[in-house]
């Protein structure tokens, strides 16, 4: 008996290139009975719901529900929603960015190896660079028990690791539920941190294999304050949640002390000089992250 599978998408005003890889999706040579596609618009201003509501109407993708948020709810709000919705009787959960291109089998595979492999609460494929395919875009993840610090390294055959990138993540969803679903605390920035490091700590294993390849279309993005809050506060939220006695205050005091500088010698080397708006960000976002605070800036 084939595994129920919920897929999870979301997308803010990126209509045309949500829709390509929705198509993907809905195309998979998984039985179209066995899997369901929850497609949510994040209060986008640029046809996306219409386009969603087009795809629905036309009767022909009986597995394809569609969500619309009527506030911006980001990347964190987003997924936690989406998983509240998934059908009861799925087993595995699918997350994916709507800038990742899945071959044809994709669900096929992922529901094979996640029944092969029982111990596995989370499961990534290899990721590579859609304009540029012969180029690894993400690794298996590694997170220092003292310091807090990330680490990569690229892999040639499954490997088991500490977290995966958030951009196509099969789950189980007893894992899920374990580890206490997506935490829309984050926002967005490391929530995929928590959340693999909360599986692993509930028994179960985190593997990357690259048997399969998907594309993520990553686009060069500009320095916003609201992201580099998020990235920096929320490494504080990962060791506040996940690391305990005396390792949370050896690797709080290593963001800080060593971390921190980094952040402030970046800042003052992108904007080539002071750019007193963004270091004030930086600095709250480490008071913040020091005090636990978690939700939207």
């Amino acid at each position: 008996m084939a595994s129920k599978i919920s897929v999870l998408l979301y997308s803010h005003n990126r209509a045309e290139q949500f829709r390509a890889n929705l198509e993907l999706v809905l195309a998979q040579s998984y039985p179209a009975e066995d899997f369901e596609v929850l497609a949510m618009d994040d209060a986008s201003g640029d046809g996306t719901w219409a386009m969603l509501t087009a795809i629905a109407a036309s009767g022909e993708r009986g597995n394809l529900r569609i969500l619309r948020n009527s506030s911006n709810l980001d990347i964190g709000g987003c997924r936690a929603e989406l998983y509240r919705n998934i059908s009861p009787e799925s087993s595995l959960v699918l997350l994916m960015d709507d800038d990742v291109a899945l071959p044809p089998d994709f669900l096929s595979w992922a529901a094979a190896y996640m029944a092969a492999n029982p111990g596995v609460g989370a499961l990534g494929p290899r990721v590579v660079y859609h304009k540029d395919p012969s180029r690894p875009a993400h690794y298996p993840n590694f997170v220092s028990p003292v310091t807090g610090f990330y680490s990569s390294r690229g892999a040639d055959a499954a490997t088991d690791c500490d977290w995966l990138i958030a951009c196509c993540v099969c789950f189980r969803r007893e894992a899920l539920a374990q580890a206490g679903g997506f935490d829309a605390s984050f926002v967005s920035s490391h929530e995929e941190v928590d959340l693999c490091l909360k599986i692993k700590a509930a028994g179960y294993r985190v593997v990357y294999d690259p048997e399969r390849t998907v594309t993520h279309d990553i686009a060069e993005k500009k320095r916003k304050s609201d992201r580099l809050y998020y990235l920096y506060r929320n490494k504080f939220l990962v060791i506040r949640k996940n690391f305990r006695l005396p390792w949370n205050i050896t690797a709080t005091l290593a963001i800080l002390f060593l971390g921190f500088p980094r952040y402030i010698a970046d800042s003052l080397v992108q904007n080539r000089g002071v750019n007193a708006a963004e270091l004030r960000t930086i600095v709250k976002a480490v008071f913040d992250g020091l005090r636990g605070r978690g939700g939207k800036l």
